[in-house]
C-alpha cells in the first residue's frame, strides 16, 4: 500500500544508496560459533502486515534485548514471513534494521518463507538467504491504493514504474537477480492475486534461484548447519514473536470496529434511526481502543489511517447525531 509516489521514490533512492552498505551475510557452512556448542536461534515470525505488527519501529527495541544477552549469545536470527503485504513506505526502515543490525553483531540471517506478498516480499527480498516451503508464496509486489472500505486498486503506470524500482533495488541489495524479481511486478495470472503482480510458488521460487526449497524452519537450519549444530532458543523466539502478535490483534480489532461502524452509518444513512445510537456506540468503543497510548495500538492506529480517519469517523456519528436531533 502507498499513499504517495515521493515515499516510493524516497525508499527506492535510499536503497541504491545502500547497495553497497553492510547486509547481513548467508551464514557459513556449518555453526557460525566459535565453541563447538550448536548456533544459537531466534525465530522471529513476521505474521501480519507490513508497518503494523511487522515494522521496524516495534520490533528495534525486543530485538536489542534479545542480542544484548551476552550470556546466551544469538548466532542466527530466522524471519519467518507469513504476510500479505503492507505499507511500502515502512520497507526501507524494516529492511535496514535487518541488514545494518544484524551485520555489525555478526549474527547471520535468514529468511524462511510461507507467504511474502506485496510490501513483505520485497522486505524479504533483501535478506541473502532466502528458503521457501513447498507451499509457500511471494510475489505481488506492486503498489495498491485503498478505494473505499475494503476495497484497493493498483497504482497507476507511471507510480507503478516506482515500485518497480524499489523491488529492482531491493533484490540487488539481497543479492538476488533483479530482472527474476521484477517478474512478481508482471501481470497476475487468474490465480494469482487479484489487484495484478505475478506470485510465484515455492517451486518457482527455488527454480528461478530466488530461495532455496525445504520442507520446514528445522529442514533448513538441518541444511545449513547439520542436524546437530542448532539450536532453535524457544523462550525468546516466543518473546519476540508476541510482540508482533500484539499489534496485529489491536489491528484485527479495530478494523472490525471500523466496519461496525460504516455499517451502523450507512444503515442511518438510509433512514434506520437506531442506527445513530449503535453508531455512536461504535464509536466510543473504536476511541477507548485507539487512545492506548502504547507501541502496537499506535502502529495499528496508524495503519488504519491514523487519526485522520478516526476524526473523519467522528464527524460523521455527529452529523448524523445533528440529523436525528428533534
Amino acid at each position: 500500500m502507498t499513499r504517495t509516489l515521493v515515499a516510493i521514490f524516497g525508499f527506492a533512492l535510499s536503497l541504491v544508496g545502500l547497495l553497497a552498505a553492510s547486509a547481513c551475510s548467508p551464514p557459513a557452512e556449518g555453526p557460525s560459533t566459535a565453541s563447538d556448542r550448536p548456533a544459537r536461534v531466534v525465530v522471529v515470525r513476521l505474521d501480519g502486515f507490513v508497518g503494523c505488527g511487522v515494522d521496524a519501529e516495534l520490533l528495534r527495541q525486543p530485538l536489542a534485548e534479545i542480542v544484548a544477552d551476552l550470556d546466551r549469545r544469538v548466532d542466527t536470527v530466522v524471519f519467518a514471513f507469513d504476510s500479505g503485504g503492507g505499507m511500502l513506505n515502512r520497507v526501507g526502515p524494516l529492511s535496514d534494521l535487518i541488514h545494518g543490525y544484524f551485520a555489525k553483531r555478526d549474527i547471520d540471517c535468514i529468511g524462511w518463507i510461507e507467504r511474502a506478498e506485496s510490501a513483505a516480499s520485497i522486505v524479504a527480498l533483501t535478506i541473502p538467504d532466502l528458503w521457501v516451503s513447498p507451499d509457500g508464496t511471494i510475489g505481488a509486489a506492486i503498489g495498491v491504493r485503498e478505494a473505499g472500505p475494503g476495497a484497493w486498486q493498483a497504482l497507476p503506470p507511471e507510480e507503478q514504474e516506482a515500485v518497480r524500482f524499489m523491488v529492482a533495488a531491493a533484490a540487488s541489495r539481497g543479492g538476488h537477480d533483479p530482472d527474476v524479481a521484477l517478474r512478481m511486478t508482471q501481470p497476475a495470472s487468474s490465480t494469482d492475486d487479484p489487484h495484478g503482480g505475478r506470485v510465484f510458488t515455492g517451486q518457482e521460487a527455488a527454480e528461478f534461484g530466488i530461495a532455496q526449497a525445504a520442507n520446514s524452519i528445522d529442514a533448513a537450519l538441518d541444511s545449513i548447519y547439520g542436524s546437530s549444530g542448532w539450536q532453535i532458543d524457544r523462550e525468546r523466539s516466543d518473546r519476540i514473536s508476541r510482540t508482533v502478535e500484539r499489534a496485529e490483534r489491536v489491528r484485527a480489532e479495530l478494523a472490525e470496529l471500523y466496519d461496525r461502524l460504516d455499517r451502523a452509518i450507512a444503515s442511518a444513512a438510509e433512514g434506520d434511526s437506531s442506527a445513530v445510537g449503535l453508531a455512536a456506540d461504535v464509536l466510543d468503543q473504536l476511541l477507548e481502543l485507539a487512545s492506548k497510548d502504547d507501541p502496537t495500538t499506535v502502529r495499528a492506529v496508524r495503519f488504519l489511517g491514523g487519526f485522520q480517519r478516526i476524526s473523519g469517523a467522528i464527524d460523521r456519528v455527529d452529523a448524523l447525531s445533528d440529523q436525528n436531533t428533534p
